[in-house]
């Protein structure tokens, strides 16, 4: 059987699944072996939306994610 390769993540601002680029990870549901299921981030499209990141993708000074 062949297993997931990533854990699913999940947008906490707009519930995208398993955005190609986001920040801050965080783990969410663990399987019985300690392997990560799930988790949530911030995707970029959400983290520029809010002025936490610059259209390149890199975040703004003084933010913390």
């Amino acid at each position: 059987m062949i297993g997931q390769t990533f854990m699913r993540m999940t947008c906490r601002k707009c519930e995208a699944v398993n955005p190609l680029v986001y920040f801050a990870p965080v783990v969410e549901a663990w399987t019985p072996d300690d392997v990560p299921e799930s988790g949530s981030c911030v995707c970029v499209p959400c983290a520029i939306a809010r002025r936490w990141a610059t259209r390149d993708g890199d975040l703004m000074p003084g933010v913390v994610l």
